[in-house]
């Protein structure tokens, strides 16, 4: 059973970008439970102005690809110009907008698509984090 599984633990700080509120809640209180510190941002504009003002406080950037404004891949490259090393993981619903080479490709560190299971989340957060 998955159940039985410990899911893997942190300590870390993300910043978790969905314009959808239940699915930046769910995510959070997931996050939470396995030890993390966790902001959300419902836009990309308050995810950068979050970024900015807090420049080396988060540990890990995961965000939705499709958003208002601007797309979660223009969105992470934006936070990489600002500091190289920023790991991230893009979610998607929509494996035909962009797919898992492609986000590898620009930079992120891992690729999940929706709906997210606890533990695809848990694996994948950790998997960016050490890397």
């Amino acid at each position: 059973k998955q159940k039985d599984i410990p899911l893997p633990k942190g300590n870390e700080t993300i910043l978790f970008v969905d314009d959808e509120p239940e699915i930046a809640g769910i995510a959070q209180a997931i996050l939470q439970e396995l030890g993390y510190t966790v902001e959300t941002a419902l836009t990309p504009q308050d995810a950068l102005d979050s970024f900015c003002k807090n420049d080396g406080r988060y540990d890990l950037i995961i965000t939705d690809m499709t958003l208002p404004q601007m797309n979660g891949e223009i969105l992470f490259s934006e936070m990489q110009r600002m500091r190289k090393d920023i790991p991230g993981i893009l979610c998607t619903g929509y494996s035909t907008i962009i797919e898992e080479r492609r986000a590898k490709q620009i930079g992120f560190s891992e690729f999940l698509m929706k709906p997210i299971s606890k533990l695809d989340l848990a694996c994948a957060v950790r998997k960016a984090l050490d890397k």
